[in-house]
């Protein structure tokens, strides 16, 4: 049992070293190859929201808000005339007001593929996505390397209309793992994995204005940090001490469904930048015999892109 233990986590990280070597080469390629373009992205904004910690009482949930910034620097390749790359090197950062153990840093390769069916604007199309981040947090034991590859197909719906669905895995595993705290159990609580199928709609208010209207299933593991709970405990994959939220919180990892529902509005600002508004609702239930936590997240940003 032991060794198929690890020859799964092996797998899996020589699986996680080829993702990034592919990404890597794949960047290299469009950088050098003739015809490619180079663009920049820049977002910067403030993420808040009302439970970090994704803890079940009330009185453990922990608000707060971040300013973010992201930026990328891109390799555009026309492949066809419908189906192009963008290769980005990625740099994504956190720093919140109250709890600056999640303080961080990402940095990595993203490639984003899409393909157009037909020509005109009312052609269906479809995008596939790869990023690989390390992220490095003020709180060391969660840095670790996040991953996540994404299908989304979609359509325009006469001159306002377009909707999508969307399929994502994402997967988390941190560099380092802290001592056991109970025998027997992993302490790998940062370690996290799951599918996401979401849909979503958008409408062309006016000419510059979007509104857009997002819902998610996240099926997985997440990890959930509270005071020492025995309850919580028994329906634990990993456990491990987190200081984050101050006092003497535990990280659990447990398996989970979260449903996530948000509204969003933009505004263009000429050809290159727009303002950003959007409210996202959490619930995320556990176990049936777990009581299920909710959050409440807003962000508002400011995005250029050249």
């Amino acid at each position: 049992m032991k060794q198929t233990v690890i020859k799964k986590a092996f797998a899996m990280k020589q699986c996680s070293i080829d993702v990034r070597m592919v990404l890597v080469c794949a960047l290299m390629y469009c950088a050098t190859a003739g015809g490619a373009d180079w663009g920049f992205d820049a977002n910067i904004g403030i993420d808040h929201s009302d439970n970090w910690p994704n803890a079940i009482e009330s009185a453990d949930r922990k608000s707060d808000a971040a300013a973010t910034l992201r930026l990328s620097g891109i390799v555009h390749q026309q492949l066809s005339e419908n189906t192009a790359i963008n290769l980005s090197l990625v740099a994504d950062s956190a720093a919140f007001s109250r709890f600056s153990g999640l303080d961080n840093l990402g940095i990595g390769p993203r490639a984003h593929l899409r393909h157009k069916f037909g020509l005109g604007p009312e052609a269906p199309w479809t995008a596939v996505s790869l990023q690989a981040l390390h992220r490095d947090y003020d709180y060391d034991d969660r840095d670790g390397w996040q991953y996540n590859a994404g299908l989304t197909a979609g359509k325009r719906i006469g001159e306002r209309w377009e909707i999508s669905g969307s399929v994502q895995y994402d997967r988390y595993e941190a560099d380092n793992l802290q001592q056991a705290v109970l025998p027997g159990i992993s302490s790998a609580a940062y370690d996290v994995a799951g599918w996401t199928f979401g849909a979503q709609a958008a409408f062309l208010l006016t000419e510059v204005d979007t509104l857009s209207i997002s819902a998610f299933r996240r099926h997985g593991t997440v990890t959930a940090v509270t005071p020492p709970d025995f309850e919580i405990l028994e329906y634990s994959s990993a456990v491990a001490r987190d200081p984050v939220f101050s006092g003497n919180p535990i990280a659990y990892r447990i398996d989970a469904d979260a449903d996530t529902l948000s509204v969003h509005w933009s505004r263009a600002i000429g050809r290159h930048a727009s303002i950003n508004l959007g409210y996202a609702y959490r619930r995320t239930q556990g176990d049936e015999d777990l009581e299920a936590y909710v959050a409440n997240m807003i962000n508002f940003s400011v995005s250029y892109s050249r």
